[in-house]
Protein backbone atom coordinates (compact mmCIF):
# COMPACT_ATOMS: atom_id res chain seq x y z
CA UNK A 1 0.00 0.00 0.00
CA UNK A 2 1.46 3.26 -1.09
CA UNK A 3 0.18 6.77 -1.21
CA UNK A 4 -2.78 7.41 -3.46
CA UNK A 5 -2.15 9.40 -6.59
CA UNK A 6 -3.90 12.67 -7.26
CA UNK A 7 -6.04 10.94 -9.93
CA UNK A 8 -7.16 8.22 -7.50
CA UNK A 9 -8.22 10.81 -4.93
CA UNK A 10 -10.11 12.88 -7.52
CA UNK A 11 -11.74 9.73 -8.91
CA UNK A 12 -13.34 8.99 -5.51
CA UNK A 13 -14.23 12.60 -4.77
CA UNK A 14 -17.87 13.45 -5.48
CA UNK A 15 -19.60 16.61 -4.23
CA UNK A 16 -23.14 15.46 -5.04
CA UNK A 17 -25.58 14.47 -2.33
CA UNK A 18 -26.12 10.80 -1.53
CA UNK A 19 -29.65 11.04 -2.99
CA UNK A 20 -28.28 12.31 -6.32
CA UNK A 21 -25.66 9.57 -6.47
CA UNK A 22 -28.23 6.86 -5.65
CA UNK A 23 -30.66 8.25 -8.24
CA UNK A 24 -27.97 8.09 -10.91
CA UNK A 25 -26.95 4.57 -9.92
CA UNK A 26 -30.54 3.32 -9.98
CA UNK A 27 -31.04 4.74 -13.49
CA UNK A 28 -28.17 2.66 -14.89
CA UNK A 29 -29.55 -0.55 -16.41
CA UNK A 30 -28.24 -3.78 -14.91
CA UNK A 31 -25.30 -5.47 -16.55
CA UNK A 32 -26.26 -8.56 -18.58
CA UNK A 33 -23.82 -10.49 -16.40
CA UNK A 34 -26.27 -10.12 -13.55
CA UNK A 35 -29.66 -10.73 -15.16
CA UNK A 36 -31.67 -13.22 -13.12
CA UNK A 37 -33.08 -16.21 -15.00
CA UNK A 38 -36.59 -15.08 -14.15
CA UNK A 39 -35.90 -11.73 -15.88
CA UNK A 40 -34.74 -13.23 -19.19
CA UNK A 41 -38.20 -13.10 -20.82
CA UNK A 42 -38.53 -9.39 -20.01
CA UNK A 43 -35.11 -8.84 -21.55
CA UNK A 44 -36.19 -10.71 -24.70
CA UNK A 45 -39.47 -8.78 -24.89
CA UNK A 46 -37.69 -5.44 -24.48
CA UNK A 47 -35.59 -6.21 -27.55
CA UNK A 48 -31.96 -7.14 -27.71
CA UNK A 49 -29.16 -5.17 -29.40
CA UNK A 50 -28.12 -7.82 -31.91
CA UNK A 51 -28.70 -11.42 -32.99
CA UNK A 52 -25.67 -12.81 -31.16
CA UNK A 53 -26.90 -11.41 -27.85
CA UNK A 54 -30.42 -12.65 -28.57
CA UNK A 55 -29.05 -16.14 -29.24
CA UNK A 56 -27.18 -16.19 -25.92
CA UNK A 57 -30.18 -14.89 -23.96
CA UNK A 58 -32.60 -17.32 -25.62
CA UNK A 59 -30.23 -20.23 -24.92
CA UNK A 60 -30.14 -19.26 -21.24
CA UNK A 61 -33.93 -18.93 -21.26
CA UNK A 62 -34.31 -22.39 -22.87
CA UNK A 63 -32.21 -23.92 -20.11
CA UNK A 64 -34.09 -21.98 -17.42
CA UNK A 65 -37.45 -23.20 -18.73
CA UNK A 66 -36.15 -26.79 -18.76
CA UNK A 67 -34.99 -26.71 -15.12
CA UNK A 68 -38.34 -27.84 -13.60
CA UNK A 69 -38.55 -30.68 -16.14
CA UNK A 70 -35.15 -31.99 -15.07
CA UNK A 71 -36.45 -32.57 -11.54
CA UNK A 72 -39.47 -34.43 -12.94
CA UNK A 73 -37.09 -36.50 -15.07
CA UNK A 74 -34.89 -37.36 -12.07
CA UNK A 75 -37.91 -38.57 -10.08
CA UNK A 76 -39.18 -40.56 -13.05
CA UNK A 77 -35.77 -42.15 -13.60
CA UNK A 78 -35.50 -43.07 -9.91
CA UNK A 79 -38.91 -44.75 -10.07
CA UNK A 80 -37.92 -46.68 -13.22
CA UNK A 81 -34.29 -47.45 -12.50
CA UNK A 82 -34.90 -51.20 -12.56
CA UNK A 83 -35.19 -51.04 -16.36
CA UNK A 84 -31.56 -52.04 -16.90
CA UNK A 85 -28.72 -53.50 -14.88
CA UNK A 86 -26.70 -50.30 -14.48
CA UNK A 87 -29.58 -48.21 -13.21
CA UNK A 88 -30.24 -46.28 -16.42
CA UNK A 89 -33.74 -46.04 -17.70
CA UNK A 90 -34.41 -46.04 -21.40
CA UNK A 91 -37.84 -44.59 -20.74
CA UNK A 92 -38.48 -40.93 -20.15
CA UNK A 93 -41.13 -38.80 -18.52
CA UNK A 94 -43.73 -37.36 -20.88
CA UNK A 95 -42.79 -33.92 -22.12
CA UNK A 96 -44.80 -31.40 -24.06
CA UNK A 97 -43.25 -27.94 -24.34
CA UNK A 98 -45.41 -25.03 -23.32
CA UNK A 99 -46.25 -22.50 -26.05
CA UNK A 100 -43.69 -20.17 -24.45
CA UNK A 101 -40.99 -22.88 -24.59
CA UNK A 102 -41.87 -23.85 -28.17
CA UNK A 103 -41.74 -20.23 -29.40
CA UNK A 104 -38.37 -19.70 -27.74
CA UNK A 105 -36.96 -22.96 -29.16
CA UNK A 106 -38.19 -22.17 -32.69
CA UNK A 107 -36.58 -18.73 -32.56
CA UNK A 108 -33.35 -20.24 -31.21
CA UNK A 109 -33.32 -22.68 -34.16
CA UNK A 110 -33.74 -19.72 -36.56
CA UNK A 111 -30.90 -17.81 -34.90
CA UNK A 112 -28.65 -20.87 -34.97
CA UNK A 113 -29.28 -21.57 -38.65
CA UNK A 114 -28.67 -17.91 -39.54
CA UNK A 115 -25.30 -17.77 -37.77
CA UNK A 116 -21.96 -18.20 -39.52
CA UNK A 117 -21.29 -21.46 -37.67
CA UNK A 118 -24.59 -23.14 -36.74
CA UNK A 119 -24.51 -25.35 -33.65
CA UNK A 120 -26.05 -28.42 -35.28
CA UNK A 121 -26.09 -30.40 -32.05
CA UNK A 122 -28.13 -27.69 -30.35
CA UNK A 123 -30.43 -27.51 -33.39
CA UNK A 124 -30.89 -31.30 -33.18
CA UNK A 125 -31.68 -31.08 -29.46
CA UNK A 126 -34.16 -28.24 -29.97
CA UNK A 127 -35.95 -30.11 -32.76
CA UNK A 128 -36.00 -33.29 -30.67
CA UNK A 129 -37.59 -31.46 -27.73
CA UNK A 130 -40.13 -29.97 -30.15
CA UNK A 131 -40.94 -33.49 -31.36
CA UNK A 132 -39.65 -33.00 -34.91
CA UNK A 133 -37.45 -36.10 -35.08
CA UNK A 134 -36.87 -35.80 -38.85
CA UNK A 135 -35.45 -32.28 -38.47
CA UNK A 136 -33.38 -33.51 -35.51
CA UNK A 137 -31.92 -36.34 -37.62
CA UNK A 138 -31.20 -33.89 -40.43
CA UNK A 139 -29.35 -31.58 -38.03
CA UNK A 140 -27.35 -34.53 -36.68
CA UNK A 141 -26.20 -35.36 -40.19
CA UNK A 142 -24.46 -31.95 -40.29
CA UNK A 143 -22.30 -32.63 -37.21
CA UNK A 144 -18.58 -33.11 -37.64
CA UNK A 145 -15.50 -33.04 -35.45
CA UNK A 146 -15.62 -32.94 -31.66
CA UNK A 147 -19.39 -33.23 -31.43
CA UNK A 148 -19.42 -36.70 -33.02
CA UNK A 149 -19.47 -38.41 -29.60
CA UNK A 150 -22.55 -36.51 -28.51
CA UNK A 151 -24.11 -37.29 -31.87
CA UNK A 152 -24.53 -40.90 -30.71
CA UNK A 153 -26.29 -39.88 -27.49
CA UNK A 154 -28.73 -37.58 -29.25
CA UNK A 155 -29.28 -40.16 -31.99
CA UNK A 156 -30.31 -42.73 -29.34
CA UNK A 157 -32.80 -40.24 -27.88
CA UNK A 158 -34.23 -39.67 -31.36
CA UNK A 159 -34.54 -43.42 -31.97
CA UNK A 160 -36.38 -43.71 -28.64
CA UNK A 161 -38.63 -40.88 -29.90
CA UNK A 162 -38.25 -38.99 -26.64
CA UNK A 163 -38.86 -35.27 -26.29
CA UNK A 164 -37.90 -34.98 -22.64
CA UNK A 165 -35.03 -32.55 -21.95
CA UNK A 166 -32.03 -34.62 -20.88
CA UNK A 167 -28.72 -33.52 -19.44
CA UNK A 168 -25.76 -35.62 -20.45
CA UNK A 169 -22.05 -35.45 -19.73
CA UNK A 170 -19.26 -36.35 -22.10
Amino acid sequence: MGRETREQILERYDTRSVAEIEAEQSSIPPSPDYVKDSDLLALINDGLPDLKVEKVVRRLYWRYLNDPIRETYRKFREAHKDVDAVGNSSTFADFQPTPEQAANMLRLIELNKASEAPDWLEIAELNRELGDMDAARNALSQITGEQQRLHLVVEKLIILNTRCPVRFNF
